[in-house]
């Protein structure tokens, strides 16, 4: 498994107007460089690449953590978020983040030489995964989640256990009186 910095979504890295190529470039430059800030902690580039590995970014968009993961073993790549969304449009959750990421990711290992992964990591889709233990009610403790997230999936959600329990919902006082 790859940990990579976390990846703080802010102004430059979500400026991606075709108008302005000069912005695009300086998010491309912002990830690469710091892709190999954290492949320097590696004896080769080719962990990356390793087919067991699993490669974990994790997100800081708007002060809310959340984890994108690749498999590079069955060519796939998940959102793992500790705030229920299955009932809204991933896009307007995360907007344009994780199609930036993905690009990024995709250019970056095209400009290292791998073509032949690189056009697979590019016809990836993402999925976003739906827990047992996601939050309604609770945005406040999303760096935790994350923390727990990367210390604790190692790429099966059959076999995935967080320790993390099930929110509970509090009934409305009116349903308490009935």
């Amino acid at each position: 498994m790859i940990f990579f910095p976390n990846f703080r979504m802010q102004k430059e890295m979500t400026k991606v107007k075709m108008s302005m190529a000069n912005e695009l470039i300086d998010t491309k430059l912002l990830f690469d460089t710091e892709l190999n800030l954290a492949l320097q902690k590696y004896p080769t580039n080719k962990q990356l690449l390793d087919i067991k590995n699993i490669a974990f970014f994790p997100i800081c968009a708007f002060e809310h953590y959340y984890l994108i993961v690749y498999h590079l073993k069955n060519w796939s790549y998940e959102i793992i978020d500790n705030i229920d969304r299955s009932k809204i449009d991933p896009k307007k959750c995360y907007g344009e983040k994780p199609k930036i990421l993905h690009s990024h990711f995709v250019k970056y290992l095209h400009a290292k030489g791998h073509v032949g992964i690189s056009g697979k990591v590019k016809k990836m889709k993402p999925s976003y995964l739906n827990l047992p233990w996601q939050t309604r009610n609770n945005s406040i403790d999303c760096g935790v989640f994350l923390m727990r997230h990367m210390e604790s999936y190692k790429g099966d959600l059959k076999s995935w256990s967080t320790g993390l329990n099930e929110e509970k919902v509090k009934k409305s006082q009116c349903s308490l009186t009935l």
